[in-house]
């Protein structure tokens, strides 16, 4: 899986649209950045991440970037 991303990279592939963004309104911390995760990796990819490993840590700082937490959020 690919693990570098260049910043127009990451906007064009990784960024969350106004309804996805709607969706994570409400959750703690660790399930707006999960289901974020989740919605992206599946328009990019086609399937679920198996795993927090799956996503490259530039992919989850961008993405905790878009819905306002900590990239830490996903820890654990």
């Amino acid at each position: 899986m690919r693990r570098q991303w260049s910043a127009d990279e990451l906007g064009e592939c990784w960024t969350l649209g106004v309804e996805d963004l709607a969706l994570l309104a409400g959750l703690p911390d660790a399930g707006k950045l999960g289901l974020a995760a989740q919605l992206a990796h599946w328009r990019q990819h086609g399937r679920f991440p198996d795993d927090e490993l799956d996503l490259p840590p530039a992919v989850v700082g961008h993405l905790a970037a878009q819905v306002g937490v900590g990239a830490d959020a996903l820890d654990g």
